[in-house]
């Protein structure tokens, strides 16, 4: 992730590979390495390989559905994309940690906005926001506050865009940053 939010994107996708071969390979199973891999690789404008990868991972905890929803909404793709994003949302409802529900509601809010559906955009963000509180966080990380001023522009509310969410409950520190590991506290 280090190299991704640096700008060196090749590094972070041969990392991120070693990593995803690692886990295979052990007892291990996580999603997020193949999550991230497949947006380090939509990232450079390789959405082909980036559906690949989203699609080894989508029985996995919703983040392969919430990726493959990321793909066919790139590629104007809007009812597959809203059956993933819904897909990946009700599966990531099922996990321990919050931020992939925030993600999975963040691209469900956008692939709604495109088929005409803006209050029930403006839904999914919501509750995407009242999840992950921390609007500090790099939008690599935590797309919910870019999201959600994206989607008030859209609706022409800018003085609660320009607004910003509101602050996040306790101290920055007190949430976690990336992907609900405890490691990034």
């Amino acid at each position: 992730m280090a190299d991704w939010l640096q700008g060196r994107v090749q590094d972070a996708e041969h990392k991120l590979r070693d990593l995803t071969a690692v886990q295979r390979a052990g007892s291990f199973r996580t999603s997020w390495p193949h999550y991230d891999l497949g947006r380090v690789l939509a990232a450079q404008g390789r959405l082909a390989a980036a559906l690949r990868v989203f699609e080894q991972v989508m029985d996995d905890r919703g983040l392969g559905h919430v990726g493959v929803a990321e793909v066919r909404y790139a590629r104007d793709e809007l009812d597959a994309a809203l059956d993933h994003a819904t897909a990946g949302v009700e599966a990531c409802r099922r996990v321990a940690h919050d931020l992939p529900l925030a993600i999975g509601l963040a691209v469900l809010a956008w692939v709604r906005q495109a088929g005409g559906d803006p209050e029930g955009a403006m839904e999914a963000i919501e509750e995407a926001a009242a999840l992950v509180p921390a609007a500090d966080v790099t939008a690599l990380l935590n797309p919910v506050p870019t999201v959600q001023a994206r989607l008030l522009l859209a609706r022409g509310e800018t003085d609660e865009a320009a607004a910003g969410p509101p602050p996040a409950a306790g101290t920055p520190s007190a949430t976690c940053a990336t992907h609900g590991n405890a490691s990034t506290w």
